[in-house]
């Protein structure tokens, strides 16, 4: 049992979360640790850099073999047929464009899919209060998420939603993500270096990965940059909450998760690109 205050309450989410959730305590201080979780994402954000993985298009520098037919009689011709006729004529690595692409025949391989990653870190452009703002901004936004979707275990009870309650479980569930992006900052503070986030490195060995549409490989690649076991803390953390605060059934609540994943996987999928590595800041001279 805690002993009640901020430091008890808070090893009590880590050491029994089962009893904390069900006599979770409808005092203060989960503002504190809200601020807190909040601090160490805003310190977090501004003393990384990130590697992100963009997904693009392009096609390969290959000679593409255009015919433009002849058009006397309005007829678009066979480029194989041995007799063209008057007018027609095989042309190399077309560049310009001609007036009615309707009547340009190509033989193209199909656009293939390359990856470029691109490094993004912190520079004048980005101040470090900008980057901590938007940093704790986001972690707000997924406190919101989660609080809203928690509603529903209390919905289908027949009772009204307790937002409040709601949110007060997300906030404590995020403890585990805090403590991660604390113990990585005190890994670069005795010289560390970063690293492959998740498991992002197993989808780099996976053959077939290349050939999945953009929309699913980003889709893997987040879920994956995301799959850490402080990630699955938090979603059983989450569990405990809906469980034991919020009185909800097993498996509606392993649904109102399952949906949560699916849909804040599927929104990072369309608004940022997964991020497949974090290290320290250089040291500047």
């Amino acid at each position: 049992r805690s002993s009640g205050g901020l430091i008890g309450y808070i090893s009590s989410v880590f050491l029994q979360p089962r009893a904390f959730f069900y006599k979770l305590p409808h005092t203060r201080h989960w503002l504190f640790v809200a601020m807190l979780i909040l601090a160490v994402y805003g310190f977090s954000a501004a003393n990384q850099q990130v590697t992100t993985q963009t997904f693009t298009e392009s096609v390969d520098n290959q000679t593409v073999e255009r015919t433009i037919p002849d058009t006397a009689d309005g007829q678009l011709v066979d480029p194989t047929a041995s007799d063209l006729p008057d007018g027609s004529e095989s042309i190399q690595n077309i560049s310009n464009t001609i007036d009615n692409p309707a009547l340009v025949q190509a033989d193209a391989n199909p656009t293939p899919l390359t990856l470029t990653t691109e490094t993004v870190t912190t520079t004048e452009d980005s101040p470090t209060l900008v980057t901590s703002l938007m940093a704790a901004t986001d972690l707000l936004v997924l406190w919101t998420g989660q609080a809203l979707l928690l509603s529903i275990v209390m919905m289908a009870k027949g009772y009204m939603p307790n937002i409040s309650r709601s949110f007060q479980i997300a906030v404590w569930a995020s403890l585990p993500l805090a403590l991660m992006l604390i113990l990585r900052q005190l890994f670069f503070s005795a010289g560390g270096e970063g690293g492959s986030v998740g498991l992002i490195v197993l989808l780099e060995s996976w053959e077939g990965y290349s050939d999945l549409s953009i929309p699913i490989q980003q889709f893997l690649a987040i879920f994956a940059s995301n799959l850490t076991i402080f990630w699955v803390w938090n979603m059983a953390l989450l569990y405990f909450g809906a469980r034991y605060a919020l009185g909800g059934n097993r498996v509606l609540i392993a649904m109102v998760l399952s949906l949560w994943i699916i849909l804040s996987t599927g929104v990072m999928t369309f608004s940022t690109d997964p991020i497949v590595a974090i290290e320290p800041l250089p040291q500047t001279e």
